[in-house]
C-alpha cells in the first residue's frame, strides 16, 4: 500500500445517511503516518513491514459510528538502476605506510557486500553491511574499497583517504 521513506497524502471518505457531519480517527498505523478528523492521512513511514491491524473509524454528530479494519504494507523502495564501476580494473592498492581509519555507514534498505581491491586490481570479500550497520576499518592510503550490491551489478569504488575518521554514507 506505501513504500518506506515515500511521502503519502489522501483523504479517505464517507457519507453519513441522514447528511450529518463526520469525523475520523485511526489506530495501528505504520510509523510516521497520521490520521487528521477531516479524514486524510499523510506522513512518510519510516519502516517496512505490515501493520496488521490498522482501525479506521468514522464518527456524525450523534455518536454513531463505523469502522473498517485492515492490514498495511509497507514495502521497500526499489533499488536503483545498476551502475557499473567504470574505474573497476583499472584501480589497484598501492603500497603505502600510512595507515588511516574510515567507517561505512548503509542508510539504505539493503545489504551490500565490501570489498577490498588487492594489488593485483582484484577484489578481496570483507563481508556484507546490512541496512543501518556500519562497518569500521584501518586501511591504508591509496587503498581502494569497493562497495557493492548483493548481486555485485551495482557499485561504488572509494580510495582510502589520508584524513583519519572519514565516514562515507552509502545512500
Amino acid at each position: 500500500m506505501s513504500v518506506v521513506n515515500q511521502a503519502i497524502d489522501f483523504r479517505v471518505q464517507a457519507t453519513d445517511p441522514e447528511g450529518m457531519q463526520t469525523s475520523f480517527s485511526a489506530t495501528g498505523l505504520p510509523q510516521g503516518l497520521s490520521m487528521s478528523s477531516g479524514g486524510r492521512i499523510r506522513g512518510t513511514p519510516t519502516r517496512t513491514g505490515t501493520w496488521g491491524d490498522v482501525v479506521i473509524t468514522v464518527r456524525d454528530a450523534d455518536g454513531a459510528y463505523d469502522q473498517v479494519r485492515f492490514s498495511w504494507q509497507v514495502d521497500a523502495a526499489p533499488r536503483p538502476a545498476p551502475r557499473n564501476c567504470e574505474l573497476e580494473g583499472s584501480v589497484a592498492s598501492q603500497s603505502s605506510l600510512m595507515s588511516i581509519s574510515f567507517t561505512i555507514v548503509n542508510e539504505t534498505d539493503y545489504a551490500y557486500e565490501l570489498f577490498w581491491i588487492n594489488s593485483n586490481a582484484r577484489r578481496v570479500s570483507y563481508g556484507s553491511i546490512a541496512p543501518g550497520q556500519q562497518f569500521q576499518r584501518s586501511s591504508y592510503a591509496g587503498h581502494p574499497w569497493l562497495i557493492a550490491d548483493d548481486d555485485t551489478s551495482t557499485c561504488r569504488l572509494l580510495l582510502a583517504d589520508p584524513r583519519n575518521g572519514d565516514v562515507y554514507a552509502i545512500r
